[in-house]
């Protein structure tokens, strides 16, 4: 009497119902009493519902055939339970189902009449239908046949009773994660009585790293780049019943946070940043320990933000936590730096190369409610907009005064050119001053005309932007490009006591001379193999000799030589430094007429960059040629310069 009504319409016509199913047989030797229980590894959420039917199935003889002669046996199921919502028994809870008093506890009563007889060899048909959202997973149920126990009466006449069904205690299993142990025990309920387990893989993969002993221990480490989820189904026995259910391990990578440093704030300016991280499960929950500022926190998303009126360096620890069973946690330690408020008192002007920008430039500090910060707090300037490569000099980190003001004296650039700066306090960068310009330094002499007929200097210019020294020289009467020659002598140290001893022609002593340091010879096609060059040559601390380091590009005017010496290649200098030149003629390819003209002349004092000057050159005692030799790759030998 099968009847077909037996499913509730408004529970079967949802989208998503899975039945699980289960069929049992009588054992023994006697007619029993079952009760049967599901384990759960987790509760069902309560949106869920669940209806459990338990049919006897049994054989009935009927007519067959055309003529009704013939007999078949059919199968008839008869309904004997059908339990809305029937209770679970957490799969962490250990019963010891061969307790006779069982099924008179409060635990039989959960499941209401889920309790069924079958005679010696019936059979029944358990059906589970769980309605939900689609994320049912099966392998979190569990069913298990209880049959009533034998006490010590029934014993005593050789009654006995079915084996409790072997079942698998479902579980979610926890996370893995790659590259580090991982260990999980697999539970069995029911069974043979004092029958030892054993354990299998029946299909599917576990993660690489990971093996299944036969006592049900999942274990191992897996392996780096295994993230992924395995399900597999495991196989337990007890030599006579063997059950499966599937379970799955889910790795993940390491959790890890990737951001390493912070973005910088301002005192009273809001701030927004979002830390990162990787690995793990997401969604993640972040947390800050102390020492945040005030007004700055961490949202559980992982946004640092908020405004505050402090300043300074704020250190604290960030941690996230993931979703994984069970949960990971990366840490990492950060300073986050709020810088206050900066804005020029004093802007910086225009001003010559090497000289100090006047007046002193001046930065006011201020917290985010724009009250001036105590004395003592340090600020550096430096060169914000710096096209040129340049060095700033002077005093970089200076202390703010009572008045919340911090004053740098003395500052000035290396080079020539246009340039911003910017003030620097607890890391964080102020706003850039006013763009200023740095114009080159230079210095022009004149010398009389008519001093000398055969090759006329008329005189010279120098100047330097602290990258090159250019150097120019203006004849007058005599100038032939093919055979005028002129050698600047450099004091490059404005020491007269270290450098060449300047001296004039025929060894005569200039008593307004200079330590030359360097030599730069001026020529046009004197030797014909290197045409228009600038040679320089560096004193060998010998008498008379230097040593030839390189050449400059010479460009002929009509009335003269320039070209641009490159401060490296004069040792890096500064291109402050004092000099004298002197004109001379091509003779012939190695020779020349000697020392024609002195600018500025014998005895007066020589040009200079720089307004310091020099003091007189002490005397020379004795010169023994009057020639130099310039070692190089030709060794030429020229006019005595000094």
């Amino acid at each position: 009497f099968f009847n077909p009504n037996f499913i509730n319409p408004n529970f079967i016509n949802q989208a998503f119902v899975t039945e699980l199913n289960w069929t049992v047989e009588s054992g023994g030797n006697t007619a029993s009493s079952y009760l049967f229980r599901y384990l759960t590894a987790n509760p069902l959420p309560p949106e869920w519902s669940a209806q459990l039917l338990i049919y006897r199935l049994y054989h009935m003889p009927a007519p067959a055939g055309a003529n009704g002669c013939d007999v078949e046996t059919l199968v008839v199921e008869e309904k004997l339970v059908d339990i809305q919502n029937p209770n679970f028994i957490n799969a962490g809870t250990i019963i010891d189902f061969t307790n006779p008093n069982f099924f008179n506890s409060a635990l039989s009563a959960e499941l209401g009449n889920a309790t069924f007889a079958l005679g010696d060899g019936d059979a029944a048909s358990i059906k589970l239908r769980i309605k939900h959202d689609g994320s049912f997973n099966p392998a979190t149920i569990s069913g298990v046949v209880i049959p009533e126990a034998v006490d010590s009466g029934d014993a005593a006449n050789n009654v006995t009773a079915p084996d409790v069904t072997l079942a698998i205690v479902p579980a979610v299993l926890p996370d893995g994660t790659a590259g580090t142990g991982f260990s999980y025990q697999f539970l069995s309920i029911g069974g043979a009585a004092n029958a030892t387990k054993t354990w299998s893989v029946q299909s599917g993969t576990v993660p690489a790293g990971l093996t299944l002993s036969s006592s049900g221990l999942l274990s191992g480490t897996p392996s780096a780049n295994s993230a992924g989820t395995y399900p597999f189904t495991v196989a337990v026995t007890d030599g006579t019943q063997t059950v499966q259910l599937q379970f799955s391990v889910t790795v993940y990578d390491p959790l890890a946070q990737t951001t390493t440093t912070l973005p910088r704030g301002v005192s009273g300016d809001a701030y927004s940043t979002t830390l990162g991280a990787t690995g793990g499960k997401v969604p993640y929950q972040w947390s800050a320990g102390n020492g945040l500022p005030s007004g700055i926190t961490l949202s559980p998303a992982g946004i640092l933000s908020g405004t505050t009126i402090q300043y300074g360096l704020f250190s604290f620890v960030a941690t996230v936590t993931d979703s994984g069973t069970p949960a990971r946690t990366a840490t990492r330690n950060f300073t986050l730096a709020i810088g206050p408020r900066m804005s020029f008192v004093v802007q910086p002007t225009n001003t010559a190369y090497s000289d100090t920008i006047t007046p002193n430039v001046q930065v006011l500090l201020t917290d985010g409610a724009n009250t001036p910060v105590p004395a003592g707090v340090l600020v550096s300037l430096g060169l914000g907009s710096n096209p040129n490569g340049a060095v700033y000099i002077g005093p970089v980190t200076v202390a703010t005064g009572a008045n919340g003001i911090a004053t740098w004296f003395n500052a000035r650039i290396s080079k020539a050119g246009t340039y911003t700066l910017v003030p620097t306090s607890s890391t964080v960068p102020g706003p850039a001053s006013n763009s200023f310009t740095v114009t080159p330094l230079s210095v022009t002499f004149t010398d009389p005309a008519g001093d000398n007929t055969t090759i006329d200097v008329l005189g010279a210019k120098a100047t330097t932007d602290g990258a090159n020294l250019t150097l120019e020289v203006k004849y007058g009467a005599g100038f032939t490009p093919t055979t005028s020659m002129a050698f600047f002598t450099l004091d490059t140290d404005q020491n007269i006591g270290t450098g060449h001893p300047g001296v004039a022609a025929s060894g005569t002593v200039d008593a307004q001379a200079l330590g030359g340091d360097y030599l730069v010879r001026f020529e046009a096609n004197f030797t014909g193999l290197n045409p228009n060059e600038a040679k320089i040559y560096q004193y060998a601390g010998t008498l008379n000799v230097f040593n030839f380091i390189g050449t400059a590009p010479v460009t002929i005017l009509a009335d003269g030589y320039t070209a641009a010496v490159p401060l490296s290649m004069l040792g890096n200098d500064d291109g402050l430094l004092n000099f004298k030149v002197v004109s001379s003629q091509a003779t012939g390819q190695f020779s020349s007429s000697g020392i024609e003209d002195v600018a500025p002349n014998v005895g007066l004092a020589p040009a200079t960059i720089t307004p310091a000057g020099i003091t007189e050159h002490q005397s020379v005692s004795s010169v023994t040629t009057q020639f130099w030799t310039l070692a190089g790759a030709i060794n030429q030998r020229v006019a005595q310069v000094f």
